[in-house]
């Protein structure tokens, strides 16, 4: 992996590649199917325009940036969800930066790579990015980002053996190159409705023993609650999540690596995965104790209309599911479940922040993206229940600001879950992105009873192939 400038030529390579595909399924814009490309003679390519290259900054303008003031332009996915919490990160840093301003640049629609790519291969570039393990990979492979590793040594203030090392082993490279530092960090839990619970005169989930999967699903049933053909209640929210690749949690604990030894391919061919991936889409179609598009309700099933008894979520949901069920209903956390007979694994990762190679104040971006990770804004993302702490001085003993930020009340169990994180992480790869989307896509079907998990990933496997050739050929892989 190069330290590069990035070129037109390669921004508009990887959005060709399906990256802004995959940011479109994310977004909530349908993605439409990939294609099976026609056999065509091969055609001389026109001559490639000129790269846009953004001009490497001159002695003087490096004195500058030292000196006078100082614009870092910092692309955010979405404000929606987030905006306050980088408005304060933002404010911290000018205050303690007098000559540098940040300029938030804004996505309404919270598709940042489509952004991304078109602002850059205009030459309109930014020097810093809140971005998704997933996403940013593919883009540190193309050189299109900074390496950290130098600021690590030359910065004797920042330590990365201060922060839980899984997080900066989930998009650690294969050569040791490190792109990003941990913003957003979490797991996978149940939330689940209390007062569901307490109508239905069922205990509650222990806070310190994992159910299994079986025990789980054995749990919706008893909790839903149909009339006639019309769901009132359904006990579990927890197949179906394509947007946060549930299917590839399942398939780790069961034992199987989604990909197989030198991204020669998924290991989706074969029949332990399709009974894994057949028998969670069950829940929805046979079971009908998950929200599904296989049956038709005017009721609203989100776990925060109420209606739904458990959810599998992470610790970016606490603060948006706070505020929805104040007043409504009593809500807590119990531990991610688990594969009978296998040991423990927790799903989670997070979103982290990266420095572009085409800064021109790499300077002041390092100090931003200290500033955003640092141990201050840390504390500001527990009050406003957001991340898990990744800092080891916040997890032993616990921050106080962490413990006091309930609900939920069993917040602490999630301390206890880093230990378990499953290691590697399928999404530290260029090809993830890509690859995860047809996934998602060829399980729609299976999700609803339509097809089986062997029917769809025998159909969808020869367009996996295809991109993972095309992604090698091109270098990403």
């Amino acid at each position: 992996m190069s330290d590069r400038r990035v070129t037109r030529r390669d921004f508009l390579w990887i959005g060709a590649m399906g990256a802004t595909a995959s940011l479109m399924a994310a977004c909530g814009a349908p993605v439409p199917p990939t294609p099976t490309p026609q056999a065509a003679a091969p055609a001389k390519a026109a001559a490639p325009s000129e790269p846009t290259k953004a001009p490497a900054p001159t002695v003087a303008e490096k004195a500058a940036a030292a000196k006078g003031p100082v614009t870092l332009r910092f692309l955010l996915r979405h404000y929606q969800s987030f905006g306050p919490q980088w408005d304060w990160i933002v404010s911290s840093y000018q205050k303690k930066n007098p000559n540098v301003k940040v300029e938030i640049v804004q996505n309404p629609a919270g598709c940042e790579l489509d952004k991304l790519l078109i602002m850059v291969s205009a030459g309109d570039q930014v020097d810093t990015y809140w971005t998704c393990g997933d996403t940013f990979v593919g883009l540190a492979t193309k050189g299109v980002l900074k390496k950290l590793n130098p600021f690590f040594t030359m910065d004797k203030t920042f330590k990365v053996d201060d922060y839980v090392s899984t997080f900066f082993e989930l998009y650690k490279q294969k050569d040791g190159s490190i792109y990003s530092v941990p913003w957003l960090c979490f797991t996978f839990m149940i939330f689940y409705n209390k007062d569901i619970f307490d109508k239905e005169k069922v205990p509650y989930p222990d806070p310190k023993k994992p159910m299994t999967w079986d025990e789980t699903l054995e749990l919706a049933k008893k909790l839903t609650r149909w009339t006639g053909s019309r769901p009132e209640q359904l006990g579990g929210f927890v197949s179906g999540s394509t947007a946060w690749t549930m299917w590839a949690a399942w398939l780790a604990q069961a034992g199987i690596p989604f990909w197989k030894p030198d991204m020669s391919g998924v290991n989706l061919d074969n029949p332990e995965a399709w009974q894994v991936l057949d028998w969670f889409a069950e829940w929805q179609w046979k079971h009908k104790v998950n929200p599904s598009a296989a049956f038709q309700t005017d009721i609203p099933f989100g776990f925060n209309s109420g209606n739904v008894a458990m959810w599998i979520a992470a610790e970016a949901q606490w603060n948006g599911t706070k505020k929805a069920a104040a007043g409504k209903f009593k809500w807590d956390i119990a531990p991610f479940p688990q594969r009978a007979g296998t040991k423990r694994q927790v799903y989670g990762y997070g979103d982290t922040v990266v420095m572009m190679n085409a800064s021109r104040y790499p300077d002041e971006s390092w100090g931003f993206l200290k500033e955003a990770c640092g141990p201050e804004a840390y504390l500001m993302l527990y009050d406003m229940a957001t991340t898990i702490p990744s800092l080891k001085t916040h997890i032993n003993p616990p921050h106080p600001t962490f413990v006091n930020s309930r609900p939920p009340d069993n917040n602490l169990m999630v301390l206890e879950d880093l230990e378990y994180l499953m290691l590697p992480y399928p999404g530290n790869s260029g090809a993830y992105s890509a690859v995860s989307r047809i996934v998602n896509n060829a399980l729609n079907p299976v999700y609803v009873g339509k097809m089986t998990a062997k029917e769809a990933m025998t159909q969808a496997m020869p367009d996996i192939q295809r991109t993972l050739k095309e992604l090698k050929d091109t270098g990403l892989v």
